[in-house]
């Protein structure tokens, strides 16, 4: 009796995928979330930025992740039209860039072009458009990923606002899906100082389809942050992947020294160490696994900034 030939694997989709936004979607929905979680994972980064002229400036970024170094220099000019950029990137590719382009008083374009050897690599385009109902965003580069966004807010009282977005994404003839996020903030003022400021923020994930053809799963997010003397975050999460909860904050040690430290349910332990001067700043970071039972895996960082 002959074996049974094996099942297939379901095709691959190639090119760029469709589960995924090909554009930042939402950033400012939980933003001092993100912010302080983000701040608490191990990078090995160095940026330096030096001021040439009054519309001239230098700058340069270098990062070890997983072994692999990359970088880029470039230059930055503030014209008429907007930002000019031509950056050099590690493997010999040229980004050249304009942003904050206004061919309208209420839009404005930023747009990015990538060479290698002389022939095109990538480009991409971003408009703004400003509307009486909200902010209009749009999106699409050289591999057929396309975006657009909306998002507006309201103040149903003092010291109170309310932020709405969705973001959708997509491919030529592919629908990619959706995120939307509902964001309530508080304003704590004193005369007219803001003394602390607390956010509550709701959003969905809602991919069409992942890239191997079967149904998209959503992914729920509950993120809550104070900030004042004592900055506090919690993150819930719940996906197709299971559910985590993370909790942060951060304290001020000094004027120039500020402790953050993060921790998640699924172990993860990050601790980080802000260090600012006048012109340079630098971040010392740990994380460890604290699940009993597994190994530590301890990882460590820093991330350097100057300017000149």
């Amino acid at each position: 009796m002959a074996d049974p030939e094996p099942e297939e694997a379901p095709p691959q989709m190639q090119g760029p995928p469709r589960e995924d936004p090909g554009f930042p979607a939402l950033p400012w929905a939980a933003g001092g979330v993100a912010e302080l979680l983000g701040s608490c994972s191990p990078n090995r980064m160095f940026q330096m930025s030096v001021g040439l002229r009054d519309a001239l400036s230098a700058s340069s970024v270098g990062m070890i992740n997983g072994g692999q170094a990359g970088g880029q220099v470039g230059l930055q000019y503030s014209s008429a039209l907007g930002l000019l950029k031509a950056e050099l990137a590690s493997a010999g590719m040229w980004n050249i860039s304009l942003e904050g382009f206004q061919p309208l008083p209420f839009a404005q374009l930023n747009t990015q072009l990538a060479f290698v050897g002389g022939m095109l690599a990538g480009g991409q385009v971003h408009s703004i458009v400003m509307t009486p109902v909200g902010v209009l965003m749009g999106a699409a580069n050289v591999y057929g990923q396309m975006s657009g966004e909306i998002f507006t807010g309201l103040a149903p009282a003092e010291g109170h606002q309310i932020m709405l977005g969705a973001h959708c994404w997509g491919l030529p003839g592919v629908y990619g899906g959706i995120k939307a996020a509902i964001e309530w903030t508080r304003d704590v003022t004193v005369g007219e100082e803001v003394t602390s400021q607390c956010s509550i923020t709701a959003a969905v994930m809602a991919p069409h389809m992942t890239n191997d053809g079967s149904p998209g799963q959503p992914t729920y997010t509950f993120s809550v942050c104070n900030r004042g003397e004592m900055q506090s975050v919690l993150q819930f999460e719940s996906g197709a992947a299971g559910s985590t909860l993370t909790v942060g904050g951060a304290i001020a040690l000094s004027e120039m020294q500020r402790l953050k430290a993060r921790w998640a349910t699924n172990g993860l332990l990050g601790v980080a160490l802000d260090v600012a001067g006048e012109k340079s700043a630098v971040t010392f970071c740990g994380e460890v696994n604290s699940t009993p039972g597994k190994q530590l895996n301890p990882k460590f960082g820093v991330t350097l900034m100057m300017g000149i």
